[in-house]
């Protein structure tokens, strides 16, 4: 049976690449299809189960604040006030007081669709997971990031592509989607705080990750083989987004605050 879970939603960054699209505005209150990119996050979140949301801002938060205290009160907007000069993993920390139970963590700028949660009905997994897929036709956008597996299916190296490129044996698309269970979830933040001590505070969610399995923890990948969904991050994925979220307007969840 699945456990209440936080959801926590990484939404602090500029959006550089898409110009002047997010010059006056956040990039999560892009609309696409009429309706901004953090409304389909938050939504989602709620439809799969999410007994907390938690929403990560930055750049121009009180845009976002506003927009999230009508969208859906409930939703806790934490906030990277260093976002210019840090990466997500500084902005995942900044959600570390309102994480309670297993710990579900997605980028702000996804779109997916409702059966794309379809795994978090399982049993949840006991130790941290990524979430990917081998499906070519799961994202409407590039696929970027792959994970390589070992033949039990923990995680061996997770590493950026330039553009979609062909899967190996054992390896998965990243979908950005990363599971903690409750018991995982403080031992990660530690480890986190400490690579950023050492290292310096641009730092990947997945690096952290990474060098936690350096560090001989099991990280282990939990595919994904039902649901679609886009990335928004440059202005052609907007345009394909645009078309994604129109083709899927009906299995797109909708607001459902507490």
């Amino acid at each position: 049976m699945p456990r209440p879970f936080t959801g926590v939603i990484l939404a602090a960054g500029m959006g550089t690449r898409l110009g002047e699209m997010t010059r006056d505005i956040p990039k999560p209150l892009l609309a696409v299809n009429g309706k901004p990119l953090i409304a389909y996050g938050t939504d989602w979140m709620r439809a799969a189960g999410a007994e907390r949301v938690v929403v990560v801002g930055g750049y121009r938060i009180e845009q976002l604040r506003a927009f999230l205290s009508a969208h859906d009160p409930d939703v806790i907007v934490a906030e990277n006030p260093d976002f210019a000069t840090t990466q997500r993993m500084v902005s995942l920390l900044a959600a570390e007081p309102h994480v309670t139970g297993d710990l579900l963590v997605q980028d702000g700028d996804y779109i997916f669709t409702r059966a794309a949660a379809e795994a978090l009905e399982q049993d949840p997994p006991e130790t941290i997971v990524v979430h990917g897929t081998r499906r070519r036709d799961a994202c409407w956008s590039a696929m970027d990031v792959i994970i390589r597996t070992a033949a039990d299916g923990s995680m061996t190296d997770i590493f950026k592509t330039s553009g979609t490129q062909p899967l190996g044996t054992g390896e998965y698309y990243f979908n950005s989607q990363a599971f903690w269970p409750a018991d995982a979830v403080a031992p990660f933040f530690r480890h986190a705080r400490a690579l950023i001590a050492a290292r310096g505070p641009v730092l990947h969610v997945e690096d952290a990750l990474m060098e936690y399995v350096r560090h001989g923890k099991s990280v282990n990948v939990r595919p994904i083989e039902t649901g679609y969904w886009v990335e928004v991050d440059t202005p052609s994925e907007k345009e394909a987004a645009e078309r994604f979220a129109a083709a899927y307007l009906n299995d797109l969840p909708n607001a459902c605050p507490r």
